[in-house]
């Protein structure tokens, strides 16, 4: 029982922090982290929607991937998964249902306008 209680609290935690710290409306940028966008194109000179390559990477998916390195490191290091893996699972689950509860389905969209100011012509 202590184990579901402690699992339910880093739910909360990690919807609280995630609130937080990731921004309280949608088109802003975090409060303490900010947005992480991949630009791939940089050319203003040739600024038309073809050449707009920006890619928003959500918290969700830079924790994913965090947690997984986690994970695979204490396989690869022989730790055998324990109730600490439920845990991170647990502050993980908040933080990406926190997001998606502020930002709806618009956190499954990694494509993104790169430049407002651009002349798309």
């Amino acid at each position: 029982m202590q184990d579901i209680i402690i699992i339910f609290i880093c739910f909360v935690v990690g919807f609280v922090l995630s609130w937080i710290v990731g921004g309280k409306s949608k088109n802003t940028e975090g409060k303490y982290v900010p947005n992480f966008v991949i630009v791939a194109n940089t050319d203003l000179k040739n600024c038309t929607i073809e050449n707009e390559m920006c890619y928003h990477i959500h918290h969700w998916m830079w924790l994913l991937v965090l947690m997984l390195a986690y994970f695979l490191i204490n396989y690869i290091l022989g730790y055998k998964a324990n109730i600490t893996y439920l845990y991170i699972i647990a502050l993980y689950l908040g933080a990406s249902i926190s997001e998606f509860v502020f930002y709806g389905d618009d956190i499954f969209n990694v494509y993104q306008k790169c430049y407002p100011h651009c002349n798309n012509e």
